[in-house]
């Protein structure tokens, strides 16, 4: 009973020394944001701690890695070109890290039809192509609104356009501005994509 007991000691010493380090922060993160990271940590006096991020740096040095006294948080700049990332806590009180995704800046798409398109007086313009939307989160959910406009100023959203694609069932009768609005509903990030005019020509009256 007594070796069982030591035992039983002796694992809980050896997981309460490693759980006395901890570091917690966003999971999912895009480029070109900061964000902060939570230190937790039961410190000696005049302990150093190692910090060290793959995938990033440190804002404040521009640095990936430090041997610093303990800090209370720290706060990270996440680098592009990459997907995955790291940050990793040491010291003599343990160790600890938190594994992190990157995801893509949001980009709503391009209207790949050129930018300036003209019709004839009360006819259909032709169907607008925009490029799918990509990025902003690591599980984005896209949504999307088409909108127009008479001054690119003042938008409104068009009936039952909701598609990634435009198509026409009404005529033109002025020139009017176009544009897609997109909506991560996971991230309630909203974006939009280029705008492009498509001119009518003035109304031919018969004599």
């Amino acid at each position: 009973m007594r070796r069982v007991f030591c035992l039983g000691v002796s694992i809980f010493l050896l997981a309460s020394v490693f759980a006395q380090v901890s570091i917690g922060g966003a999971k999912c993160v895009v480029t070109g944001l900061v964000y902060q990271y939570d230190i937790n940590g039961n410190w000696k006096e005049n302990e150093k701690i190692n910090i060290c991020v793959d995938g990033g740096v440190l804002s404040e040095t521009g640095t990936t890695c430090i041997e610093t006294q303990p800090v209370p948080f720290i706060k990270v700049q996440w680098s592009e070109g990459k997907t995955t990332g790291k940050i990793t806590i040491s010291s003599q009180r343990g160790t600890d890290n938190i594994n992190v995704n990157i995801a893509l800046p949001f980009n709503p798409g391009f209207i790949e039809t050129t930018n300036k398109q003209i019709i004839a007086y009360n006819k259909l313009p032709p169907s607008l192509s925009c490029s799918q939307a990509t990025g902003g989160n690591c599980s984005p959910s896209f949504s999307y609104q088409w909108e127009q406009s008479l001054n690119k100023l003042k938008w409104t959203a068009i009936n039952n356009a909701t598609e990634r694609n435009l198509s026409f069932d009404t005529p033109l009768t002025q020139t009017t501005f176009f544009r897609r609005k997109v909506v991560d509903s996971n991230s309630q990030t909203v974006a939009y994509s280029n705008a492009i005019t498509v001119f009518v020509t003035p109304e031919i009256k018969k004599k």
